[in-house]
């Protein structure tokens, strides 16, 4: 809905009209709007906070720039300046909505309500792993050209409003640029310096005292977006400062003064709204987050430096996804492995027994290794990332290009995710079908691989009896899915 403070209608500099639809999102710095022609949006930006020749010059040099593979609206061109507002007209897809929408819970007596947005109406908890997963993928491509998107918040990322479907996009793109640098180290040709607009909720605590923007104060905002989006409060938030009063104690909790709500060392600030950390969080997320906002030396609120990056976020939210099942009763996601095993033998929504499912542990084949050609786990690049597992329930999964060959939306944009193989466990076996003619997938019921099938028709796993899953030629290394018997499982019969 439009209000009275906002024009109704804006001219490009070219003179193309465009009727604005509805409000997207809001911040300090401006607003962006929905306009008729679905495939636009477009930003107002209060005249006072850039000029007009400036913003001009700065989204000509943005626009070309190479990041438009990747699932981030380009701006396309400047807006006319009009008497109380800048702005450009960006690239927009229809049905999208503010991450925002995923963290606010309804307000109600029903004690219902609250499962029924939190599963039903925005998705449940794979949902919102994924989505993060894919907004962190685009901030780490943005990051692997040394840019930074300087004011990560939950008004710029949107999301699908169909709640079965996961797609994630990062608008409002006028800050980006590189961090800022010393003058004697100069500034690319056509690379605009990254602004340092913020959102005072989400800003790392040096950004409030006058640090310019940079990859690590990206991460802290994408960080606790992500808290908030899984635990449905803010991670600063809790009981201490919602007790206080909110105009002295909100911004010492923004500026990093408090602990935070999961604070390993300092339960001062804990929270008794939202949902369990231990949940929705892996250890690993846990993990991350004490890393990136605990207070000690070797942690992140106060020491930058040692924030993990947003590869290592979005590789730990996609292999958290790969963790969740649903629940045969009601439908919501939730992890089949869990450090606490009473929180793994039930759906924590409905208190349903769950379902039986079995477990794959992401190895590397390495045929030159002969008889241990299976024992090396497989790590990724990135440091202090554990070897992934997949559950497989009795619902199908898909094996898609992300878990078989270790590709990322980041290096391999649009084909990360593609569908490769299906799988489900019937409470006996796991049982594949192929969804591409050309996967070069086998799979071995004996360490020395004497035992093979090929994946182009039905292969039956079990867990007793063991097997590995092949993704790749036999003659090279590749990635390789073992079936394991899951620890702390109890018999879901």
């Amino acid at each position: 809905m439009l209000t009275d403070e906002y024009p109704k209608r804006v001219t490009d500099i070219k003179g193309t009209p465009y009727q604005l639809v509805k409000l997207i999102g809001e911040g300090g710095q401006g607003a962006v709007f929905s306009t008729t022609d679905q495939r636009t949006a477009v930003k107002l930006i209060r005249a006072n906070s850039l000029e007009a020749t400036q913003l001009s010059s700065r989204i000509e040099r943005i626009a070309h720039l190479p990041l438009w593979d990747y699932s981030l609206a380009r701006p396309v061109i400047p807006l006319e300046p009009g008497e109380h507002f800048v702005g450009y007209v960006m690239d927009f897809l229809a049905g999208m909505v503010p991450i925002l929408q995923l963290m606010l819970p309804p307000i109600s007596d029903d004690p219902q309500a609250f499962p029924a947005w939190y599963v039903t109406e925005t998705g449940g908890l794979r949902r919102r792993l994924v989505l993060l997963a894919k907004a962190a993928e685009t901030l780490s491509a943005l990051h692997s050209l040394g840019l930074v998107l300087g004011d990560p918040s939950p008004a710029n990322i949107l999301v699908s409003d169909d709640p079965s479907v996961d797609a994630a996009w990062i608008i409002d793109p006028d800050n980006i640029g590189v961090p800022l640098r010393d003058k004697e180290d100069g500034i690319p040709f056509g690379t605009p310096v990254a602004s340092s607009f913020f959102t005072a909720t989400y800003a790392a605590p040096e950004l409030m005292r006058g640090s310019p923007v940079s990859s690590l104060t990206d991460v802290y905002a994408f960080a606790q977006i992500a808290c908030h989006t899984l635990l449905t409060v803010h991670p600063f938030i809790g009981d201490l400062v919602s007790a206080g009063e909110p105009d002295l104690e909100l911004p010492r909790a923004f500026a990093g003064e408090y602990p935070w709500i999961c604070d390993e060392d300092d339960a001062s600030n804990r929270t008794s709204r939202g949902y369990p950390a231990e949940i929705v969080l892996t250890s690993l997320l846990r993990q991350l987050s004490q890393r990136t906002f605990g207070g000690g030396r070797s942690e992140g609120r106060n020491f930058p430096l040692n924030r993990p990056g947003i590869a290592t976020w979005a590789q730990a939210l996609f292999g958290a996804a790969d963790l969740t099942m649903p629940c045969k009763n009601c439908g919501a996601t939730f992890y089949a492995i869990n450090e606490d095993p009473d929180l793994m033998n039930a759906c924590p929504w409905c208190d349903t027994k769950r379902g039986p499912f079995a477990l794959l542990q992401i190895r590397r084949w390495i045929p030159a290794l002969g008889e241990r050609a299976l024992q090396e786990p497989v790590y990724d690049m990135r440091p202090g990332l554990k070897p992934g597992f997949v559950v497989v329930p009795e619902t199908p999964i898909v094996i898609t290009r992300r878990i078989a060959y270790g590709e990322d939306g980041v290096t391999h944009p649009g084909s990360a995710d593609t569908p490769l193989l299906e799988l489900h466990y019937d409470g006996r076996a796991i049982l594949s079908k192929p969804l591409q003619n050309s996967c070069d997938f086998w799979a071995a019921f004996d360490l020395a691989g004497t035992e093979v099938m090929d994946l182009s028709q039905s292969v039956e796993l079990t867990i007793e009896k063991g097997g590995w899953l092949h993704f790749g030629s036999r003659e090279k290394n590749h990635r390789v899915a073992q079936v394991v018997r899951p620890q702390g499982v109890r018999s879901s019969k």
